[in-house]
């Protein structure tokens, strides 16, 4: 009998944890779901709170670092009793209701728990929106009378500048805004009348620092360095991000002498800075463009031959002009190679051209930075100056990298 009545408790035991183990998992799971509704609730209001916020904070006109300014009186941060009351002094929020202290209150514990900071102050003030579908950007509110100014692609970032308003003809709401990408202002459809959503709420895009880089004052190759960003910091996006195309740099490989012809120094010349410094083509240097003897009169029926000239080979002329007295045009030039002076024919009478002036000498006008490498951010190894001359002997060209950049603060 008691080994009976001890089996039934076992049973019954069994049972009730059974039971009470079921009732467990009901409540963890009823307790999820109350505290999911609850979240759901708060993000819900949350939202609704910084949405009448930022509404109001637009139609107030004042600009965001102006604000920042007349509330934090000089200080870092912003306190909360000096936000809530800053608050109060805006106009009425969406639906032309004020934002309530308690809206107010909600999005300062949001963005400055531990005091509000001019970044946090702006991503509670200002709002954002990223495109969830291309739409068109047009320079006026009535889409019926607007100009198009360009399609808004998907994923970019847009500054909301005003409204949202509805469109009574359209039937659809519409906000002003500004694209981060390159500026470009005008008027999107946020919702269509089908339901379709052009554009989604996001946060104000701040950018965070992961390795050193050179904050600059322009976007070009001119740009001075302000200082040197380090890892961690954090930037307001202005503007961007932008994958900007740049033309090849070139640079003129070549040389120059100083002091006779052992004095011969040998480096890159971007040639950009040559142009700049108006220097010209030697007219006084010529290039051997098909082999011809060089004699020592002009008189070709009455001479004798001092040394063949070869292709590619440099002459310098003695003569200011050609002589062309003859039946044909010739030159009186100096070969370094044959260490010699004579007459040269410049072009035959069958049209064959024996002789151009040369693309590779330069004159120079002003000074010019000389580079030890094909590269503008090589300390120079000299400057070659006024009044020299400098052979090209070959020309390189740099690929420029791709590049993203973006305006931030």
């Amino acid at each position: 009998g008691s080994r009976r009545f001890m089996l039934q408790v076992r049973v019954t035991l069994t049972r009730l944890k059974a039971v009470l183990k079921t009732a467990a998992e009901r409540s963890d799971q009823w307790h999820e779901s109350i505290s999911s509704s609850f979240e759901q609730v708060q993000r819900r209001h949350l939202r609704s709170a910084k949405m009448s916020l930022r509404f109001a904070f637009r139609r107030s006109q004042v600009s965001p670092d102006a604000a920042f300014q007349q509330v934090a009186r000089g200080n870092s941060k912003i306190s909360k009793e000096d936000f809530l009351s800053f608050v109060a002094t805006l106009p009425e929020g969406h639906g032309d209701i004020p934002v309530s202290q308690e809206q107010a209150s909600m999005v300062f514990d949001d963005f400055g728990k531990l005091g509000m900071q001019k970044i946090n102050f702006l991503k509670a003030v200002q709002e954002y929106g990223v495109c969830s579908k291309e739409v068109t950007m047009t320079s006026s509110f009535s889409i019926e009378n607007s100009q198009r100014i360009r399609k808004l692609l998907i994923g970019e970032n847009v500054e909301i500048l005003e409204g949202s308003k509805e469109d009574d003809e359209a039937k659809v709401q519409r906000v002003r805004c500004r694209a981060l990408k390159d500026g470009s202002t005008g008027w999107v459809t946020v919702k269509g009348n089908q339901g379709t959503s052009f554009l989604k709420p996001k946060e104000k895009p701040i950018v965070r620092c992961v390795a050193p880089v050179n904050l600059k004052d322009r976007s070009d190759d001119a740009a001075a360095t302000l200082r040197q960003l380090q890892p961690q910091e954090l930037l307001e996006l202005l503007e961007g991000p932008r994958h900007p195309t740049f033309d090849d740099q070139i640079f003129l490989e070549g040389s120059v002498t100083e002091g006779g012809s052992s004095g011969v120094v040998e480096g890159f010349v971007w040639k950009e800075a040559l142009e700049k410094s108006k220097s010209s083509g030697s007219q006084r240097h010529f290039v051997c463009k098909s082999g011809i003897a060089m004699t020592d009169v002009y008189d070709i029926n009455n001479c004798k031959v001092v040394g063949k000239i070869q292709v590619d080979e440099v002459l310098e002329s003695l003569d200011d002009e050609a002589n062309s007295s003859g039946p044909l045009p010739r030159r009186r030039f100096k070969s370094k190679a044959l260490d010699k002076e004579g007459w040269v024919t410049l072009q035959g009478n069958a049209g064959t051209v024996y002789v151009v002036e040369s693309e590779r000498h330069y004159i120079l006008e002003s000074p010019v930075p000389l580079l030890p490498a094909a590269d503008l951010k090589a300390s120079p190894k000299g400057e070659l100056k006024a009044g020299q001359l400098f052979e090209v002997k070959k020309q390189v060209t740099v690929k420029r990298p791709p590049q993203v950049q973006m305006q931030a603060r």
